[in-house]
């Protein structure tokens, strides 16, 4: 099996009622190419270099309810496979 490292950002939803729905966004695409990675490292340096915007675009994705986000990680996923 084959597998990348893709980044996941989990968010803290302030309101109770939001809490029902997703909290996790996967980052699938970056200028239409896809944002997988082969080592963790890579991944991780992504993160490190990106992490504004990564946390500018999941909050905007979750708009309007008030969030925050509570984590941005690299997980391994087997290919064609969803999360």
């Amino acid at each position: 099996m084959s597998f990348v490292y893709v980044i996941l950002v989990a968010m803290f939803m302030f309101n109770p009622a939001d809490r029902n729905g997703p909290d996790v966004i996967e980052l699938i695409s970056l200028d239409g190419n896809p944002l997988q990675f082969e080592t963790e490292d890579t991944c991780m340096k992504h993160i490190e270099e990106n992490h504004l915007d990564i946390a500018h675009f999941a909050i905007k994705n979750f708009m309007p309810q008030p969030t925050m986000v509570k984590g941005i990680f690299c997980m391994r996923k087997r290919l064609g496979v969803g999360v």
